[in-house]
């Protein structure tokens, strides 16, 4: 699907600094916390907190990502938690408008998103939430716990907050959400009783509302439409593809030429059935959670052929280019793998609330339980699959929960758990 396709590519493009940033809130209110979000996204997208991100990115990925270019800000020798302090005093204003953004109502002005949006602000918030993941690891290590756990509660605000949009929206915010449950089971061993209980609090106020993933497939469908009037207004080989100039030229005069009627029989017979799938996901939406992982009722597209478009041949054929475009990136097997997706974050979110559950018992009691019947007076199933947790603990005192899903396997905390007895300790402190 569209959005699924442009996340990719705006999380593994090169970040730059983009002009339109500015032109996103173009007659701010003061009551909207995604002005802050944006203000927080054009610090973040100075070329010295690039350069810095960029260079962090490829030391604590093993040299795999980000760039190997060390700013000169950057002291020999640096470890990754002399980096993070760098960032912290460097873009750390960003997270304090974050904070401050979260506090208000926060709500998407700009029209739905088509081939053509720049969405460049959402690279920077997933980027503010791994700041925020640096801030908890800084805030650990120095032993300060209840600030450690702060920033990843503001993380996981941002996250919610972000889905305001279409499923690209919903998408990043439900990546920024991994990055602190990551960020969480790294502390776990140095969360206090206090985290552990605001952890459990955040966890229960997770009630299942789905109105932003409801409000994301509608703006998806949204811009199918959008994306075709996009295309009627002003085509361009940027949309379709084009084999050369003189091509693009024939077909550029023979999409002007059409008419309406004819424009709303290429919508009626070839865009409207790609809205089925997210028909039937509103639909999922509507049944019980143990219900999320059965396949979906999806009607298959036809095959599109020559008779059901007509008109001149060169506007058909650019047609037909968006329209082989489009059945690449709408269809059943994405929206109802995006079902699945659903139910594992809604097992990890309360996931949170069996870790935070089992810390709690641990700084009660000076041990961890040896069973989460201990925790919980009997042993405890995941109310969306009927499975009970997996729990198990470790001898070095970490300790590993699960979920057994059909469709999704065994869901933890986080995609890539830790193996079993491996435990990470906070890093030395340094001054």
């Amino acid at each position: 699907m569209l959005a699924a396709i442009a996340l990719t590519s705006l999380l593994l493009r090169p970040a730059v600094q983009d002009s339109n940033l500015r032109k996103l809130i173009a007659h701010p209110t003061g009551q909207n916390g995604y002005e802050e979000y944006v203000q927080a996204a054009i610090i973040l997208s100075r070329p010295e907190n690039r350069a810095l991100d960029d260079y962090i990115r490829w030391a604590e990925s093993d040299h795999k990502y980000g760039s190997d270019k060390k700013p000169e800000s950057v002291p020999e020798g640096a470890t990754l938690l002399d980096l993070y302090r760098l960032q912290l005093r460097s873009a750390g204003a960003a997270l304090d408008l974050v904070r401050s953004g979260s506090l208000k109502p926060v709500s998407y002005q700009n029209p739905p998103i088509t081939f053509r949006t720049i969405d460049s602000e959402l690279f920077y918030l997933r980027t503010a939430c791994q700041l925020f993941r640096r801030q908890a690891y800084v805030a650990f290590a120095e032993g300060r716990s209840k600030d450690g756990a702060q920033a990843i509660l503001d993380g996981l605000t941002l996250a919610k907050k972000i889905r305001v949009a279409g499923l690209l929206h919903y998408l990043i915010g439900v990546s920024c959400e991994a990055v602190m449950f990551a960020a969480m089971q790294r502390h776990l061993g140095q969360l206090s009783l206090a985290d552990a209980e605001r952890l459990q609090t955040w966890a229960e106020s997770q009630t299942g509302d789905h109105s932003a993933l409801e409000r994301a497939v509608r703006q998806e469908m949204q811009s199918i439409r959008a994306s075709l009037d996009e295309f009627f207004r002003d085509p361009g080989p940027d949309i379709y593809g084009a084999d050369d100039p003189d091509q693009h030229s024939k077909r550029v005069a023979a999409i002007k030429s059409t008419t309406i009627k004819w424009r709303e029989g290429v919508y009626d017979q070839l865009f409207r059935p790609l809205e089925d799938p997210y028909w039937a996901l509103l639909d999922r939406l509507k049944q019980p959670e143990n219900e999320w992982l059965a396949p979906l009722q999806i009607v298959d597209i036809p095959p599109a052929d020559d008779a059901i478009v007509g008109g001149d041949p060169d506007a058909a054929k650019a047609i037909y280019d968006l329209y082989g475009k489009y059945l690449a990136l709408h269809g059943a097997d994405e929206t109802e793998m995006e079902s699945a997706q659903l139910e594992r974050f809604r097992i990890q979110e309360r996931l949170v609330g069996v870790y935070a559950a089992v810390i709690r018992y641990r700084r009660l009691n000076g041990r961890l339980p040896s069973t989460l019947a201990e925790v919980f007076g009997k042993e405890p199933a995941d109310p969306g699959t009927g499975h009970a947790y997996n729990y198990q603990p470790n001898p070095d005192g970490s300790y590993r929960v699960t979920c057994l899903a059909p469709m999704l396997g065994v869901v933890d905390l986080v995609y890539k758990s830790p193996k079993p007895g491996e435990f990470e300790l906070p890093p030395p402190l340094r001054s």
